[in-house]
């Protein structure tokens, strides 16, 4: 048998073009990490350019929620030499923009896979470029470092996570003063600054080398404090409350069940087998609690159970699912539960803390311009100003930090949900406390979420929404993406589903105080699409909303509205893609 003679490394390099071929020796000689050392070699010995070219056709740049990839070599993946660059930009940005000669800066992580070694790197070069680096505990959840960076007083924040993205994936999320994420255009600076922070210089700084992430660094009390903050979100009130509960494998667990207890609630009946953090989420084939299926353990052990909601949190615990049987029907079946939208719990939670609130005082509620119509017209009959922004919490929370006396709630469709200004990011262990609150009082009276929101409905009328998607993957994947949102501004429909579109706005003209690279079809009897790219994953998204009077639950508008969207992502691609 001939022997195998595999290429060396600067023969496979002899395959690549330049300047391709100089970047991937550079990174090569400065990955500090065996494995995708290896992976990339490998691609190399395969001489799988295309391979080698999609990880280093460009850098990762800052989405909806700061830098989110799958796992892997090179520049537009996670890994450590990433965070190693994030880390030295960082603290390039701030030497240049803060005014203090030594920033605060806390690191915190969760427990996927990496997580951990993404935080060392971050937090030992910060060091040595003469930053104050204060570590969280392991595996914390997102809103407790962000609470601990806004009443520290610290000038910039790194949490290690890819909140509910697969497995495959990580990320980092960056906040700068006052706890916020980086808007345009100073995310645009600091992006600029990751990627020309040199790769041989990211360990050893100017302070000298870098040092590892000490969790015994953490100051005492943060997640003392955050509990206590967020139990005190709730009156008194009723505090009966039978719930399930599941973290699905992420780390909000041990918060929310102290807050639970701080708050005079019952600990939550947790899902055991998805309890405890595990970067595989083995028990669901999506750590995301919007994918259908994903609630489904939660759901059984509820009905078997009786109890009254199932409350669950992505990985990293800045957002919330819900889960309730629907009224007259069996609660011991499991199929007579039905999860709310993030609408829908949007809705029901701005009426719970309007309902709260002084009528005769200045109260803002603000959304993400794809969320429902429904929460603006519930504000305005309520009284209160209501303010669109762009998607993503960096914009909601920017307004709720400006007027933190008006703020009431914030929310986005994705299940993201704010109910006060003091935590700067969507907080999905504070929401579900005060969900627990509503579900306790409406227990109390014989009434359920079902009622409440058919009371809404009756107020305001039946809104009804759904959304769909498509991911692409390969080379040029979001390039691809971009030319489809880009095909329907170019030449707009005039009817979508059966119903005639009566105006189209295209976001890229600023008028939500940025440009956004989305499309909004106002359609015939009421009807909304919005059309946007991702901002965090190679995917294009719709979202449709029918209105129509509330005679049967909703039911028919949500069909309706799911009809729609169904038909606008046809009208968008050809269906060869995922599709959900």
């Amino acid at each position: 048998m001939s022997e195998v003679v595999r290429p060396s490394r600067e023969t496979a390099l002899m395959n690549l073009p330049e300047p391709l071929a100089g970047r991937v020796a550079a990174w090569l000689a400065a990955d500090p990490d065996p494995r995708t050392r290896a992976e990339l070699q490998g691609l190399l010995d395969a001489g799988d350019v295309d391979g080698v070219t999609e990880r280093f056709g460009s850098d990762l740049s800052f989405g909806t929620s700061g830098l989110r990839a799958p796992i892997g070599a090179g520049p537009t993946r996670i890994n450590r030499l990433v965070a190693r660059q994030v880390a030295a930009g960082l603290a390039e940005h701030l030497r240049r923009e803060c005014e203090t000669p030594q920033p605060m800066v806390i690191v915190g992580h969760d427990a996927r896979h990496g997580s951990a070694d993404f935080a060392a790197e971050v937090a030992g070069v910060l060091r040595s470029h003469g930053a104050h680096v204060v570590c969280s505990e392991p595996d914390v959840p997102t809103p407790v470092v962000v609470w601990t960076h806004a009443t520290s007083g610290a000038d910039a924040s790194v949490v290690c996570t890819a909140s509910h993205n697969p497995p495959s994936d990580n990320g980092m999320k960056i906040y700068l003063a006052d706890a916020l994420q980086p808007v345009p255009p100073e995310d645009e600076r600091l992006a600029a600054r990751i990627a020309s922070a040199p790769l041989a210089a990211g360990r050893d700084g100017p302070h000298g080398p870098a040092g590892p992430y000490r969790a015994s660094d953490a100051a005492p009390g943060f997640v003392d404090a955050y509990v206590e903050h967020v139990a005190a979100l709730v009156p008194e009130g009723p505090r009966g409350l039978r719930c399930v509960y599941t973290p699905l494998h992420g780390v909000a667990w041990p918060v929310l069940c102290r807050c639970f207890e701080a708050a005079g609630f019952p600990v939550p009946d947790v899902v055991a087998t998805q309890r405890d953090p595990h970067p595989g989420f083995p028990t669901v084939v999506s750590p995301n609690p919007e994918e259908p299926g994903v609630l489904a353990a939660a759901v059984q052990q509820a009905a078997r159970s009786d109890a009254e909601v199932v409350l669950a949190n992505d990985p990293d615990g800045d957002r919330l699912a819900l889960v309730a049987p629907i009224d007259g029907a069996d609660p011991g079946d499991p199929t007579s539960w039905r999860q709310m939208s993030g609408n829908e719990l949007g809705l029901l939670l701005a009426d719970h803390l309007l309902r709260r609130s002084p009528p005769d005082a200045d109260r803002l509620v603000v959304t993400a311009f794809e969320t429902s119509r429904a929460v603006a017209r519930l504000a305005t009959a309520s009284g209160a100003r209501h303010v669109d922004v762009p998607t993503g919490f960096k914009w909601i929370m920017r307004r709720a930090v400006a007027e933190p006396g008006a703020f009431v709630f914030g929310c986005e469709e994705a299940i993201g949900y704010a109910v006060d200004a003091a935590v700067p990011d969507k907080d999905g262990i504070a929401a579900a406390v005060v969900v627990a609150a509503l579900v306790a009082e409406l227990s109390a009276t014989g009434h359920t979420v079902w009622d409440r929101l058919a009371a809404v409905d009756d107020r305001i009328g039946c809104h009804r929404s759904a959304t769909r998607w498509t991911v692409l993957t390969g080379v040029g994947a979001r390039t691809r993406l971009a030319g489809m949102v880009d095909a329907l501004r170019r030449s707009p429909p005039t009817a979508i589903g059966g119903r005639r579109v009566e105006h189209m706005t295209d976001l890229t003209d600023g008028s939500l105080g940025s440009p956004v690279d989305a499309l909004v079809f106002d359609l015939a009897d009421g009807a909304r699409l919005v059309v946007r790219p991702s901002g965090t994953e190679p995917k294009v998204k719709v979202y449709a909303e029918v209105v129509a009077p509330a005679t049967d639950g909703g039911q028919e508008a949500a069909a309706a509205a799911d009809e729609l969207a169904a038909a606008a992502l046809r009208r968008i691609t050809d269906g060869s893609t995922d599709q959900h």
